[in-house]
């Protein structure tokens, strides 16, 4: 990374702020504007949410889970990250429909955060349109994903495998941003199998999910798609090691790869999660070595345990 350039950017960000400029972002041309929906991992994002996420929040300086000097200057509070929310349980409309709920601490600091952004929205877009942020790669980070398309929302989770769906290109990524900021950056809350019915909120969309029938189990198999897919397979080698791009990679970087990486332990030691640094990584506050995983908001307790069982019951894959 250019550490100057960087350095610049967090100085000039930092004299926005207090003197309360930016440029405007411009008008809403619809209310379809900045609605335009893809495809990370099998989570359904706006675009412009995604850039947020994928951009500034998910690893570095704008999440609420980096403190410290891992901000890289972001003052303290000025949190982005706008990822879908777990879903606590389910309700019932009128008319029978059963829609995702959450939880009451997990909505409201989601929409905290979205207003935080709007409110920021006309000093981001001055800071993006003049190539100071994001930090120098990260831009190109959101890009190259391999799993984001552009939608339909008609058509949320059948163009998955469909090749008519273009990737958003370099030139698309700044007006996509500029669009969604313009009209009140609008959010996806919730990815849930419980929503059958999209239900329009005070910031944004519900919607299924696009993942299908997840694997069952404590399974190597199981543990990529419920969460190595959905929160680290992003950044997972591009921003730093082990590799978490699919099971095939997951098994090399966890299981063949014995050498050790913190305190002695190797990302896992199987049949003892307690001697696994990958375990201490998304259970701790400080882990030692590394700030808590994944840098974009804690895993549930479900989750959590769902690594722990797969150590400790010998860090199997599907068929063993």
């Amino acid at each position: 990374m250019d550490t100057k350039r960087l350095l610049g950017s967090i100085l000039l960000a930092s004299s926005l702020t207090a003197l309360g400029c930016g440029e405007d972002v411009g008008a809403c041309k619809s209310e379809k504007e900045g609605r335009e929906t893809v495809l990370v991992n099998n989570t359904v994002q706006y675009a412009g949410q995604a850039i947020i996420n994928q951009s500034c929040a998910n690893n570095i300086c704008h999440s609420s889970a980096v403190k410290g000097e891992a901000r890289n200057g972001a003052p303290a509070g000025l949190d982005f990250n706008l990822r879908p929310a777990t879903a606590d349980g389910e309700d019932e409309t009128e008319d029978g429909t059963t829609i995702a709920t959450l939880t009451d601490s997990d909505l409201a600091g989601l929409r905290k955060r979205q207003r935080k952004v709007v409110e920021q929205r006309n000093r981001i877009w001055q800071q993006v349109r003049d190539g100071l942020m994001p930090p120098p790669g990260m831009f190109a980070q959101f890009r190259k994903l391999a799993r984001v398309f552009f939608t339909d929302e008609s058509e949320l989770c059948t163009g998955v495998q469909s090749t008519s769906f273009a990737p958003i290109t370099a030139g698309e990524s700044q007006e996509v941003l500029r669009e969604w900021l313009a009209c009140g950056a609008p959010i996806v809350e919730t990815n849930t199998e419980l929503v059958t019915k999209r239900e329009v909120g005070t910031i944004g969309y519900q919607y299924p999910s696009c993942g299908g029938e997840l694997p069952e189990g404590n399974t190597l198999e199981a543990v990529q798609a419920r969460i190595f897919d959905v929160y680290c397979a992003d950044c997972h080698p591009d921003m730093s090691d082990p590799d978490l791009r699919s099971v095939e990679a997951s098994f090399a970087s966890l299981l063949e790869d014995d050498s050790e990486i913190c305190d002695g332990k190797p990302y896992v030691t199987k049949g003892d999660s307690s001697a696994s640094y990958l375990y201490d990584l998304v259970s701790k506050d400080d882990p030692g070595c590394h700030a808590r995983m994944p840098l974009g908001g804690e895993l549930s307790e479900e989750e959590m345990q769902l690594i722990k069982d797969w150590i400790d019951e010998g860090a199997l894959r599907e068929g063993e």
